[in-house]
C-alpha cells in the first residue's frame, strides 16, 4: 500500500467526517430523481466502506401499507438531524450517478455506514427531491408513517467536542460517578444546546416510533434517549421540580454554570417527553392532538421554512386535520398563504378530538386538559389570538407582529420565543377554561378572503393603560440557586465577601444580581401604578367589578386557595404593602439598606402564594386598563393603547378582545382581554335584549 494511501486510512479515522472525500473526483453523470408514486417512499441503502471513502449508495422504492406499516424487509432507520445553513454541496454516488447534498447530510451518512454490511435509512433531504414542490408536499403527508414505521430512529446532533465526547461515554457506560463532575455538566449542557433541540421538524421525527431514539453526536457511540435521561436527572438533581431543593444538594460543579439557559432546556426536554408519553399512549394510531394546541405547544421551535411551522407537526394531527384541504402541505403556497388557511380551519373547520392527552404539557409546564363533549371551534380562536399574543412577547417590544399586509388576525405562526407563560384564562390551574363554544354562522370571510367578519358587541374604548413588564415573570425566573446568594450579599459586606466566599457567590453589582433586581423593581411599581389607577375605577350605577385581586389573578383567582375572600384579601394588601416598601427602600438608598429590603421582597414573594400567582398571571407584557365609562378595568394583551376599542365576540362565548378603530368601520385585532365576569354579563344581558350584536369586520 502506497504511503499516501497508509496516511489517509489512519489520519482519516481520527479527522471530521468526509474530510477527505472531495466532490472533485468523481466521473460518474448527475443523478436524476425519478417519480415516486403515491403512498411510496425511496429507501437509500448505504454501501458499506471505512470512513474515508466516498459515499456511494442505491435507492429503492417501498410501498407504505395503509394501516402505516411497510413491506421493508428487515426495517430501516429513519434519520433525525439539524439541517443546518446551507454551505458548499458535497458530493456521493447514488446509482451511478453524483447527487450533491449539504455537508450536515454528508457527515450524517458517513457516521451511520457500516464498515462491513450495507445498511438501509431514510433521510429527508435525500431521499426527498429538494427541487419538486409537488413531491415535497407529497412526501411530507407520509413522513407520521416513515418515523412510524421505522425499525429505530437515529438522532445525529452533529460533530463532537471533548466535553460532549466525555458525557456521551459516561452515558455509553452509564458511570454514575461521572454524572456529578463538572466535565459531565458541562458536556451534557453542550449537547442540548445543539440545534437540534430547537428545530420543529424533530419533534414528530422524535415522538412517533414506539423505540426510544438513539442519540449519536461526534465520534462517541450512540445512547439510548432514555439513558440520556437519567443521566441527565442525576447531573441536575433539581431538574425534576425546584420545590424544597437547596444549593447545598447540588453538585457543586453546577452550581457555577448558567442555570438561565439550563430553563430553556429544562422546557424543550419536559415538552418533547410528555409529547412523546402522550403519543405512545395511543399507539398504533397516535396521532390524535389538536392542531391548535400543537402550535401554541411548539411555539418556541425554530423552522428555516416558515409553512413547516404548521407542516412540521402535522403528523402527530388528528387524521381529519392531516386529510383538510386547507391544512395538506402544499409548497407551492406563500407563507401568508399558509398562514392564513391554517388560521382559517381552526376558525371554521376545526372539531373536537374524542381523545385529548393529560400527558401534553406546555413549554411553561401547564398541563392543558378539555372535555370530550367541548366544541374545539372557540378553544381553537382563542389559541390562535394566544399565539399571535406569545410572538408579540418573543420580541419583548410592545409591537405590531404582522408582517406588511398580512391580516391581523392571522398569527405569525413563525415567530418564536423563550416560553413565556401562557395565558391563565385559557390555561388556568393546568386546565383548559370551560366555556361555550362559538357556532360557524357568526365566523365569516370578506369576499376577498382577508378580512374576518365575526358577530359581536363594542362594549367600550380603552381610558388608561398600565404597561406591565416585559419579562418571563414566573415562578422559575428566579433559578433556584438565586435567593441563598442574595441572601448572603445581606448580610455580608463586600470585603467580607472577596475574603471569605471567593467565587462562590457573585458580588451585589453582578449583571445576574443587577437583572433580578430591576425585574422585581419594575414587577412592584408596575402593581403600585395598577392600583392607583384601580382606585379611579369607581362605578356608580353598574355591576362593581369586584376586588381587583381577582382581576389580576385572572382564572387563577377560581383555584382553592384563593375561594376565601377575606384571606386572599387580606394577602393582597400586605402583597401590595411589602411592594411599597420594596419600591421605597431600592431607590436612592445605600446597599445596606437596599439589600436586606430585596432579601426580604424575595422571601416574601417565594412564600405568598398571591404573589406569586399575580406574577404569573399578570407578566410578559400584559396591560391593565380602564373603560371610558368608569365601569369596569381589566387585562388585556398587545399594544393596548387609549382610545382602543374592547369588544365582546362571538354571542355565546362573548369573550372580551382588544380591537384597534381602522378606516371604514374595519378593525385590527390587537389581542386577547379579560373583564371580570360581573361586567360582561350585564353587558350581554343588555345588548341581547336590545339586539345590539352586529358583524365586526376585522382586518
Amino acid at each position: 500500500m502506497a504511503l499516501s494511501s497508509r496516511i489517509r486510512n489512519t489520519v482519516g479515522a481520527y479527522m471530521p467526517q468526509g474530510w477527505f472525500a472531495s466532490p472533485h473526483h468523481f466521473n460518474e453523470p448527475q443523478f436524476q430523481y425519478q417519480p415516486v408514486q403515491d403512498n411510496h417512499v425511496r429507501i437509500l441503502t448505504i454501501q458499506p466502506g471505512p470512513r474515508p471513502a466516498p459515499i456511494r449508495c442505491s435507492f429503492r422504492t417501498v410501498a407504505l401499507a395503509a394501516s402505516g406499516g411497510d413491506d421493508i424487509g428487515g426495517g430501516f432507520t429513519a434519520l433525525s438531524y439539524c439541517w443546518g445553513p446551507r454551505k458548499e454541496p458535497k458530493t456521493i454516488i447514488v446509482d451511478s450517478g453524483q447527487l450533491h447534498i449539504q455537508p450536515t447530510a454528508y457527515d450524517l451518512l458517513v457516521a451511520v455506514r457500516n464498515d462491513t454490511e450495507p445498511r438501509d435509512v431514510w433521510i429527508d433531504s435525500v431521499c426527498i427531491d429538494q427541487r419538486n414542490d409537488a413531491e415535497k408536499g407529497a412526501q411530507v403527508m407520509l413522513m407520521g408513517q416513515i418515523y412510524t414505521s421505522a425499525a429505530r430512529v437515529l438522532v445525529w446532533l452533529g460533530g463532537g467536542t471533548p466535553d460532549s465526547d466525555y458525557a456521551m461515554e459516561s452515558i455509553h457506560r452509564y458511570s454514575a460517578g461521572d454524572f456529578t463532575t463538572a466535565r459531565f455538566a458541562r458536556g451534557m449542557l453542550g449537547i442540548l444546546d445543539r440545534p437540534w433541540f430547537q428545530r420543529t421538524w424533530i419533534i414528530q421525527e422524535f415522538v412517533l416510533n414506539r423505540n426510544a431514539p438513539l442519540i449519536s453526536c461526534g465520534f462517541a457511540p450512540p445512547v439510548c434517549w432514555d439513558c440520556l435521561m437519567g443521566s441527565y436527572r442525576e447531573a441536575f438533581p433539581f431538574s425534576q421540580g425546584s420545590e424544597g431543593v437547596k444549593p447545598g444538594q447540588m453538585p457543586a460543579s453546577v452550581r457555577a454554570l448558567d442555570l438561565d439557559k439550563w430553563r430553556v432546556y429544562q422546557r424543550t426536554l419536559t415538552m418533547l417527553n410528555s409529547l412523546r408519553r402522550g403519543i405512545q399512549k395511543h399507539a398504533p394510531d397516535p396521532a390524535h392532538y389538536d392542531l391548535a394546541y400543537l402550535l401554541y405547544a411548539t411555539r418556541p421551535f425554530l423552522a428555516t421554512d416558515a409553512r413547516d411551522k404548521i407542516y412540521g407537526v402535522l403528523a402527530m394531527a388528528h387524521k381529519d386535520t392531516r386529510a383538510h384541504p386547507l391544512i395538506r402541505p402544499d409548497y407551492t403556497k406563500s407563507v401568508e398563504q399558509v398562514f392564513r388557511d391554517a388560521t382559517v380551519y381552526l376558525l371554521k373547520e376545526a372539531q373536537a378530538t374524542p381523545e385529548w392527552s393529560e400527558t401534553l404539557r406546555l413549554p411553561d409546564g401547564t398541563a392543558p386538559e378539555r372535555s370530550q363533549t367541548e366544541e374545539a371551534q372557540s378553544t381553537a380562536f382563542y389559541s390562535v389570538i394566544a399565539l399571535r399574543r406569545q410572538a408579540v412577547a418573543g420580541n419583548n417590544s410592545p409591537m405590531e407582529n404582522h408582517a406588511p399586509g398580512r391580516p391581523s388576525w392571522v398569527p405569525d405562526f413563525s415567530a418564536s420565543h423563550d416560553g413565556f407563560p401562557g395565558l391563565p384564562w385559557l390555561y388556568g390551574n393546568g386546565q383548559l377554561t370551560d366555556f361555550p363554544s362559538h357556532r360557524r354562522e357568526d365566523v365569516n370571510l370578506t369576499p376577498d378572503g382577508r378580512g374576518l367578519m365575526v358577530r359581536g358587541l363594542i362594549l367600550d374604548r380603552v381610558q388608561d393603560v398600565v404597561q406591565g413588564p416585559f419579562a418571563p415573570t414566573n415562578d422559575q425566573s428566579l433559578p433556584i440557586h438565586a435567593y441563598p446568594q442574595i441572601a448572603f450579599l445581606a448580610l455580608f459586606s463586600l470585603p467580607f465577601y472577596l475574603v471569605t466566599l471567593g467565587r462562590a457567590l457573585p458580588p451585589w453589582n453582578a449583571p445576574q444580581i443587577r437583572r433580578y433586581r430591576a425585574m422585581l423593581l419594575e414587577e412592584a411599581e408596575t402593581l403600585l401604578g395598577v392600583m392607583a389607577l384601580a382606585d379611579r375605577t369607581r362605578p356608580a350605577t353598574a355591576t362593581e367589578p369586584g376586588p381587583l385581586w381577582k382581576t389580576l389573578l385572572l382564572s387563577l383567582a377560581n383555584n382553592a386557595e384563593f375561594q376565601d375572600d377575606e384571606q386572599c384579601q387580606a394577602m393582597f394588601s400586605a402583597h401590595l404593602a411589602m411592594s411599597k416598601d420594596f419600591v421605597d427602600t431600592q431607590r436612592p438608598n445605600a446597599w445596606w439598606i437596599a439589600r436586606p429590603r430585596l432579601v426580604a421582597y424575595l422571601n416574601h414573594i417565594s412564600s405568598n402564594s398571591m404573589a406569586k400567582n399575580i406574577r404569573l398571571a399578570f407578566c410578559a407584557g400584559r396591560s391593565f386598563f380602564t373603560g371610558r365609562s368608569g365601569t369596569y378595568y381589566g387585562i388585556g394583551e398587545g399594544d393596548i393603547r387609549p382610545g382602543d376599542v374592547v369588544a365582546l365576540l362571538f354571542p355565546d362565548a362573548n369573550r372580551p378582545f382588544i380591537l384597534r378603530r381602522g378606516a371604514r368601520e374595519h378593525y385590527e385585532m390587537v389581542g386577547c382581554a379579560y373583564i371580570p365576569e360581573s361586567a360582561r354579563v350585564q353587558a350581554v344581558e343588555e345588548a341581547n335584549a336590545a339586539g345590539l350584536f352586529s358583524s365586526i369586520t376585522i382586518l
